[in-house]
């Protein structure tokens, strides 16, 4: 199943080409910090990323990666998933303090998130990819 967010609010999309016009143009970044030479990326998904024998049937839908090459080798590409956009940024801000372990001396620094807003530059092609799939008339 296809999932947006739409002010604030995550909600499913049924339709393909919408979803793949909202998930091409809209901001999905959580939180998103830069500890010494790491970095912790907390995005929204999109698709339900559940694995098929979950007992808990609500999707999971966000993700927390650690991006460190050759300065925490045993932590880069490491993941978290998580169901609702608080958990997320609780995790995140859980894997920033493990990460901040290794860099006592570096301070975090936050780059500006707004899960779901599309940005004003993408505004125009976001609108026309709709009107070209014929959706414009649902809103």
């Amino acid at each position: 199943m296809n999932y947006i967010i739409e002010n604030g609010e995550i909600r499913k999309e049924c339709n393909m080409l919408r979803w793949g016009a909202w998930f091409e143009c809209a901001m999905r970044h959580v939180a998103d910090t830069t500890i010494g030479e790491a970095r912790i990326s907390t995005v929204f998904l999109g698709l339900d990323h559940r694995s098929y024998y979950d007992p808990d049937k609500r999707p999971v839908l966000f993700e927390t990666m650690i991006f460190s090459k050759e300065s925490i080798p045993a932590l880069d590409e490491s993941q978290w998933r998580y169901r609702t956009i608080e958990e997320a940024r609780r995790g995140h801000r859980i894997v920033c303090e493990q990460v901040k372990e290794f860099y006592p001396d570096k301070e975090p620094v936050d780059a500006e998130c707004e899960c779901g807003r599309i940005p004003i530059e993408h505004v125009a092609r976001y609108s026309m990819m709709l009107a070209g799939f014929g959706f414009l008339d649902d809103y």
